[in-house]
């Protein structure tokens, strides 16, 4: 319920609740005899290995913007957390120049750039960082859960893939394990002249007959009786979808969206190494409040 959660008030509820994830390639991590890193350091060592070995460690389809602030916000749970980015969202350029932990957040997206991601992720979109990972190119996808539904649709059929069963953390002591996203937040205007009709729709739509069509179709339902764990994979994100909380929500959901627009291009800039870690919030907020 915290997708809809705003100074303590509840406005609506999140219709398809996904969290955000690490895929990766699990007959690569065996056959190089590599374990599911659970910190950051032990990524880096991943990736080092992976290289020597000449496998790309990780892409993504930085061509699409929005990949790397879905990156930047998986790193923002654990540095800022969600009630400290909403506390702040009708205050100007001075009251976010304070919010807690927004640099340590750039930093570890520097240290991901310089020590993970592929140098290419920039030339290419989501759907190709996609192609890459189930053709074996990559070996890690960093991705909503969403990218389940496409990655089963289009890999071989020999193709082993999961995700980590453990939040990767990204620093010591994390305010939320894991990031996710609401989908849309589903709400009812307090003067509705159709109230009724209303009412009686989202009784139906949050019914667990409704539910599992949803699930049927690919997808998670924010309704948990109607969710199967009849697979290893799906079983993973159940369980990293009930480890999240109010902390949880994307940065990108939280602020406005010409500030969105901004930071997008500030981690292309930081990609492309002409911005740096402890220059880039202080550029967002500028940018974002120019006259």
């Amino acid at each position: 319920m915290g997708y809809g959660l705003y100074n303590d008030k509840i406005y609506g509820f999140n219709d398809m609740p996904l969290t955000i994830e690490f895929f990766y390639n699990v007959d690569l991590f065996k056959k190089y005899n590599l374990q599911e890193p659970k910190t950051l350091n032990e990524l880096f060592d991943v990736c080092k290995k992976l290289k020597l070995k000449g496998i790309v460690p990780i892409e993504v389809g930085g061509l699409d913007n929005w990949t790397l602030s879905i990156l930047f916000s998986q790193i923002n749970a654990q540095t800022t957390g969600s009630i400290e980015v909403t506390a702040k969202y009708n205050t100007d350029k001075n009251g976010y120049q304070t919010l807690m932990g927004i640099d340590k957040s750039f930093d570890v997206y520097e240290k991901l750039i310089k020590n993970a991601l592929a140098k290419g992720s920039l030339d290419i979109n989501y759907r190709q960082s996609v192609d890459d990972f189930i053709k074996g190119k990559t070996a890690i996808l960093p991705a909503g859960a969403w990218a389940q539904k496409l990655i089963d649709e289009i890999k071989p059929a020999n193709f082993n893939y999961s995700v980590f069963t453990e939040p990767l953390k990204f620093i010591d002591e994390p305010i939320s394990m894991f990031a996710a996203a609401g989908g849309q937040t589903i709400a009812v205007p307090q003067k509705s002249k159709n109230a009724k009709e209303v009412q009686a729709f989202l009784e139906y739509l949050l019914s667990e007959e409704a539910q599992k069509k949803f699930v049927e179709a690919g997808y998670i339902s924010p309704l948990k009786s109607a969710n199967s764990n009849d697979n290893e994979i799906q079983d993973k994100l159940l369980n990293h979808l009930n480890s999240t909380d109010k902390n949880s929500i994307l940065f990108i959901d939280n602020i406005p969206s010409k500030m969105l627009d901004v930071l997008s291009k500030i981690l292309y800039d930081m990609f492309e190494g002409r911005v740096k870690a402890n220059e880039a919030w202080d550029k967002v907020l500028k940018m974002t409040y120019q006259q």
